[in-house]
């Protein structure tokens, strides 16, 4: 029984190490047209900061100084805390524009301080669609980039065993002109966790089957 454990937890290692995809992940050298947080209400704080400390980097180390930043987040209408602005609980996704408004206007101008002529317009916006999971998330990414033909290289942003079943999901979807790179979260051990492991391969076994939004085997449309 032990020896099973140990085993399982030796192999989950590998396994997280394929799902993280590293090859797709984005340098930092270059500013992409857009960058998309994936929703995520676990892990959405390392993922928001390692969206801001990518955008900070790139802006620092990118030629293009004065290129605009578009922020997209998806649209995880789930309901959140209270805002005392708002006076009512937002959605997640209101929730995510929010902070990533609030930190971008700290993170780039002092990123920017003594190398941009001008500070970079960050523009942050709700990917518009429906969804309650990542097959239906992705797929209104795709739509979007349909309808914005500008954006011709786009950085994910999610965590690190989600990275390739996300990039499968999205090339369903989405036009071949756009060039997907991927940012991580900061690794935790959760991460590697077995059960982490184990969940998101049975999710793509799923996924391939074609079983992505059947109710019982995936979270219904929201």
């Amino acid at each position: 029984m032990v020896a099973g454990v140990v085993f399982v937890v030796i192999l989950a290692w590998p396994v997280e190490n394929w799902l993280e995809y590293r090859e797709k992940h984005a340098s930092g050298k270059k500013l992409p047209d857009a960058v998309y947080l994936v929703a995520g209400s676990i892990d959405q704080d390392r993922r928001i900061d390692a969206l801001i400390n990518f955008l900070s980097f790139s802006i620092t180390n990118s030629a293009a100084k004065d290129t605009g930043i578009i922020v997209l987040v998806g649209n995880d209408r789930l309901k959140s805390r209270w805002s005392r602005e708002e006076q009512t609980n937002l959605t997640r996704a209101e929730w995510g524009v929010k902070i990533l408004q609030n930190m971008l206007k700290m993170k780039i101008r002092t990123a920017g301080a003594g190398l941009l002529q001008k500070e970079p317009a960050a523009r942050v916006e709700i990917v518009p669609g429906k969804f309650g999971g990542t097959d239906g998330e992705m797929e209104a990414l795709g739509s979007y980039l349909w309808n914005h033909k500008e954006i011709k290289r786009l950085v994910l942003v999610t965590s690190p065993f989600h990275v390739r079943r996300t990039l499968q999901r999205l090339s369903m979807y989405q036009p071949n002109v756009v060039a997907v790179e991927v940012v991580t979260a900061k690794e935790e051990w959760t991460d590697r966790a077995p059960w982490t492991v184990l969940g998101e391969i049975v999710k793509m076994g799923r996924d391939s089957l074609g079983f992505s939004r059947v109710p019982l085997l995936s979270r219904r449309v929201r």
